[in-house]
């Protein structure tokens, strides 16, 4: 197994490869130019970023910018205008200045075309041959949930795995936990990915847009991606010379939820700092029932509050950077702290005295989890000539605490102390990309990648064991455009992985106080994995407004240490989990087809996709219980061939100018072939509308008027494994209204939502409560309100 010392080195390396005459002093260039609509007229405010500098400006009132100082070399400029479609400009600055006429089309579309910043190329989203949505800035304003992923929940192809409210992960096409990769400042996010009690770890107030890609992910990151990615964008850079801050707040009525976050950043001659710190406290969550049936006992819910529920969270992140005509460099520090409780009777079989009122709805008693993440990023890119090279290095460390009142299932003393579960997951990681433009037509990207991983456990209770993994990857991307209509890509990886697993035994009791001897828990266990991966697909435009793609690919999972050592009372679940140490790397062979059309006022997606699986690996709901008492259900990682197919739609309409429909679907079918049953945790065929009107004639002080409507209907799951249970259908209404209040030159935007306006009991058949048969949350209301604020320097940019 490869040390810390060997990484450290490996990290110097990438230092020592970067000439330092990259750096020093060259000529320099400016871009300038203008922004219009098809008419001619200017369009003030645009906003134009160019990735490779990190940096960007506003048009101003004559449409007119410029980017000062910039070295000679090869650029992708993105440029948005609200109401217009984004454009992505190429730009070739190797001769001397450049100027420019950029021409943007008009669009009512909330859909509009997109600029997709994580797709190694920075190339539009229509050039790229992978399904994806991206959730910008105001689509995770309007749709905002209890948690990042529940927001996302409205995007076509997308669901969650919850528990309670503040608690998700997020499925893809119905693929979930280690099928997921989610980067964060373009790193992967490392926590205990394998587990549905505890979220993402990220403040979801610093999250500025979401890029979502469906189907296989693994080239540029690996293991992993077989599902897809979600790719979390914090908010750009302030603009240079410039002081901005931003205050907002939410308050939720259903758990009374009280939530602040506040920043503060300046950029002075391409110098820049920004900081963020979050919090949020919330009580126990009401839902439209007063009990539940649990094993054919009607248990109290007492004054339609799920006791224990309760929680704070607590975030801070701090970055501070470089925007130079060279590129960029940038540090990012953030903690990620949460205190949660489990519902009372989530440990055990749930007892009619721990679910009695206790006087108070926001205390966090037992059981209750502490997770705190600690991320330290460094993010980098340089131009050299009309190529760049990029590298992330990143120290993450994933701290998880289970406390619950001290006891055994079965004999022996009872524990010291009342910390159940202690998980520690330190991750290292580097990545290296060169992007080469070897013509105006042809671009390549190569990287490779590599991590670290030790956990240690702790706690009187076992789940799973200590292990140190390795992982080492290389690949290579590449893009032909034939024309404007017809664009290519694919790449190829290869990876290597080793993992060592602790044993672990536990002692057996034959009383109270005497040990008769030590049973094997899980084996020592010393694994060595190498995989092949790629993909290859095209964009093909055969009408203006027809787009046909097609992707066509192989991804890999390496088994996580859960599904290969578990052996223990998951209590998060509700289940006793248990691996398999056969269990060998998953394999996934996919296709995937997405026809679009669109034009000015309409846009409709259809999206096919099938997946093959020689090996998959699953969480199979066993017919046995565990040893234990009061353990619960087996359930049990085993291996088998298997399907998942179906289909995403998503249309969006604008039936006058001011008036928007819009409507997501999504379908999965996913069979296990060698028992002709349903695969486990299959989302439910869903689709949601929304009807949304925007004001027109409004008073000066006022801006972005809208008012909406909209629904969420969820078929029965009746596919479900064996002794998994079925879910009924549900309908959802909802409604939000929104506006902008100008204060001076600020404006303050004000939020309003009604979620379930019916106080509807009903169950998702993902969430972890729902084997309890415990209801989701009912009526909500929520009131969200941001100032941003800005300051502008005179001082001279670099």
């Amino acid at each position: 197994m490869l040390r810390l010392h060997y990484l450290l080195a490996f990290v110097a390396c990438i230092f020592t490869c970067v000439p330092v005459s990259l750096l020093a002093q060259e000529s320099k260039v400016n871009i300038a130019g203008t922004v219009r609509d098809e008419n001619g007229e200017a369009l003030f405010g645009a906003e134009l970023f160019i990735h490779e500098l990190n940096r960007g400006v506003l048009s101003d009132k004559k449409g007119a910018f410029v980017f000062k100082g910039v070295k000679k070399g090869h650029y992708h400029m993105h440029v948005h205008f609200v109401g217009y479609e984004a454009k992505n400009v190429d730009l070739h600055a190797e001769d001397g200045d450049l100027k420019l006429e950029i021409k943007l089309a008009a669009s009512n579309l909330e859909l509009h075309e997109v600029v997709v910043e994580d797709n190694m190329l920075k190339t539009e989203k229509k050039e790229f041959s992978q399904s994806i949505e991206v959730a910008d800035e105001d689509f995770l304003a309007k749709n905002a949930g209890t948690s990042l992923v529940s927001t996302l929940d409205n995007l076509a192809g997308v669901n969650s795995i919850s528990t309670g409210t503040n608690v998700s992960k997020p499925v893809i096409r119905g693929f979930s936990f280690n099928r997921v990769i989610v980067t964060e400042n373009g790193v992967k996010q490392e926590g205990q990915q394998w587990g549905a009690d505890h979220g993402l770890e990220v403040d979801q107030y610093n999250v500025s847009r979401v890029e979502i890609v469906k189907g296989p992910a693994s080239l540029q990151y690996g293991s992993d991606g077989i599902g897809g990615m979600l790719t979390i964008k914090p908010a750009l850079p302030p603009r240079e010379g410039s002081v901005e801050a931003e205050l907002m707040a939410t308050a939720r009525s259903n758990n009374n939820l009280v939530g602040t976050s506040t920043m503060l950043g300046m950029n002075k001659g391409g110098n820049y700092f920004r900081m963020r710190f979050s919090s949020q406290d919330f009580g126990d969550y009401q839902v439209p029932a007063d009990s539940f049936v649990f094993n054919t006992y009607v248990l109290p819910i007492v004054n339609e509050r799920l006791k224990n529920t309760a929680g704070k969270e607590r975030n801070l992140n701090a970055t501070v950077g470089l925007n130079k005509h060279w590129g960029f460099t940038h540090l990012t520090v953030s903690n990620y702290f949460t205190n949660v409780g489990f519902f009372s009777g989530a440990h055990g079989i749930p007892r009619a005295y721990e679910l009695l009122d206790d006087g108070d709805d926001r205390n966090i008693d037992l059981p209750r989890q502490e997770v705190n993440h600690f991320k330290v990023i460094s993010n980098s890119s340089v131009i050299i000539g009309s190529n760049w090279l990029e590298w992330d290095l990143a120290f993450q460390r994933n701290n998880r605490k289970e406390f619950s009142e001290p006891h055994t299932h079965g004999f022996g003393p009872t524990p010291e102390g009342d910390l159940e579960l202690h998980l520690i997951l330190d991750t290292y990681t580097a990545a290296v990309r060169y992007n080469v433009n070897r013509t105006k037509k042809y671009h390549q990207v190569h990287g490779f990648n590599g991590s670290m991983q030790k956990q240690s456990i702790g706690g009187y209770s076992f789940l799973l064991p200590g292990y140190q993994n390795m992982n080492v990857g290389a690949f290579t991307y590449h893009k032909y455009k034939y024309s404007e209509k017809f664009i290519v890509n694919g790449g190829i990886r290869f990876d290597y992985g080793q993992m060592e697993i602790s044993m672990a035994e536990r002692a057996v009791y034959a009383s109270v106080d005497s040990i008769e001897g030590y049973e094997l828990v899980n084996p020592q266990i010393n694994r060595a994995f190498s995989n092949l991966s790629g993909g290859m697909g095209f964009s093909w435009f055969p009408l203006e407004r027809l787009n046909v793609k097609l992707n066509l690919g192989t991804a890999y999972k390496i088994p996580t240490v859960p599904e290969l050592a578990s052996n223990g009372i998951h209590h998060g679940s509700f289940r006793h989990e248990k691996g398999d140490t056969a269990i060998t790397s998953e394999r996934s062979y996919q296709v995937d087809l997405n026809l679009s059309y669109r034009n000015k006022d309409f846009l409709v997606s259809v999206s096919p996709f099938f997946n093959y699986f020689p090996n998959f690996i699953f969480l199979n709901p066993s017919a046995r219980f565990s040893p234990f008492v009061e353990a619960g259900q087996i359930y049990q990682y085993e291996q088998s061939e298997a399907i998942n197919t179906g289909v995403d739609l998503s249309l969006d309409y604008h039936i006058t100018k001011n008036l928007h429909f819009g409507l997501n679907g999504d379908y999965v079918w996913a069979d296990n072939l060698e028992t002709g049953y349903p695969m486990p945790f299959t989302p439910p065929t869903s689709v949601v509308t929304e009807l949304e009107y925007e004001f027109e004639k409004l008073p000066k002080f006022m801006r972005g008027t809208y008012v909406g409507v909209s629904s969420r209907t969820t078929a029965a799951q009746n596919r479900v494994a064996r002794n998994e249970p079925a879910t009924d259908g549900f309908q959802l209404f909802h409604c939000s209204l929104g506006t902008g209040i100008v204060i001076g030159r600020q404006v303050l935007s004000i939020r309003f939502q009604v979620n379930n306006i019916l106080n509807t009991k009903y169950y998702v058949h993902l969430n972890q409560y729902r084997r309890l048969n415990i209801p989701e949350p009912g009526r909500n209301f929520q009131l969200t309100l941001k100032l941003p604020l800005q300051y502008h320097l005179k001082n001279k940019t670099d």
